[in-house]
């Protein structure tokens, strides 16, 4: 009798066991076939196409530039504030020129010496008191002072660093009483003017623009739109991206527009747009309208 309970308790337990097996199975079949078709439908989703006529557009300032130290030294001066406007010529970064300015001494009065001594020569020359070699020798002095004289004097030239362009300070990177190495990042600069358009299109529309292509530019920050014309192409397609970038020039000023905002742009028609009151790209903000 106690054989048979044993049995039947295995039965039940293998029956159960069979049971469940056979769920699980069922479960994974039901999830596989329901996959594919939750992954085709995310797949879609992800590699949806953007518009072939999406054209994106940055504005950039005309030039821009980062002042490095040209040499070993200590910031004497440097603009602290960024959005410091400054002029093309003016002085925006000094170093304590002390030591340099004592090297250029040291090596004035070693031309003057050397001078003195080819003098000397040509003197005992004439009299058949020095050799030729001597001569040579003591010229060969001179050229290499003169040579020393004028790096001194470039390095003194490099204590005050000039703007090359009229412009504003975007970045600053150096402090005062900073020892700098050559080389060191010390200030971000761009220029002031209207900004150029560095546009991206998808390789597609490359035979629909060309240099004169007119563009109807609508910037995001400040939702207002304004009229360029392309004005550089790039002779090569990105491959990866399958898009091309080219340059545009505003037809005038914008208002707000400032260099790193971003945008959209559409081809405009074939006709030029119509000229304004104010004359193309002049210094005198447009009335820039909505899109």
């Amino acid at each position: 009798m106690l054989k048979m309970l044993k049995i039947t308790h295995a039965t039940t337990w293998i029956q159960c066991l069979l049971h469940g097996l056979l769920w699980t199975a069922g479960t994974q079949a039901n999830a596989q076939s329901l996959t594919p078709t939750a992954g085709a439908a995310l797949y879609s989703t992800k590699n949806t196409a953007a518009p072939e006529d999406r054209i994106l557009v940055q504005a950039w300032a005309e030039t821009e530039t980062i002042i490095s130290s040209p040499i070993v030294g200590l910031i004497k001066q440097i603009p602290s504030r960024v959005g410091t406007r400054f002029e093309k010529g003016e002085e925006i970064v000094q170093f304590d020129c002390t030591e340099n300015a004592a090297k250029a001494q040291i090596a004035q009065s070693e031309l003057t010496a050397a001078a003195e001594s080819l003098e000397a020569k040509i003197r005992l020359k004439s009299m058949d008191a020095a050799s030729e070699i001597e001569v040579t020798t003591a010229a060969a002095q001179v050229a290499k002072a003169e040579a020393q004289f004028k790096l001194a004097q470039y390095q003194v030239s490099q204590c005050k660093l000039q703007a090359p362009f009229s412009g504003y300070v975007v970045r600053v990177m150096g402090k005062p009483y900073q020892t700098t190495t050559v080389g060191q990042q010390l200030v971000e600069i761009i220029s002031t003017g209207i900004p150029k358009l560095r546009v991206s299109a998808s390789s597609k529309l490359f035979t629909k623009i060309r240099v004169g292509t007119w563009l109807k530019v609508t910037i995001d920050e400040t939702s207002l739109s304004y009229d360029a014309v392309v004005s550089m192409v790039n002779a090569r397609i990105d491959p990866v991206n399958q898009t091309f970038e080219m340059e545009a020039r505003l037809r005038m000023a914008g208002p707000n527009l400032l260099p790193g905002m971003s945008g959209t742009a559409v081809i405009a028609s074939v006709a030029r747009p119509k000229p304004t009151t104010a004359s193309p790209l002049s210094s005198v903000p447009p009335v820039a309208r909505k899109p």
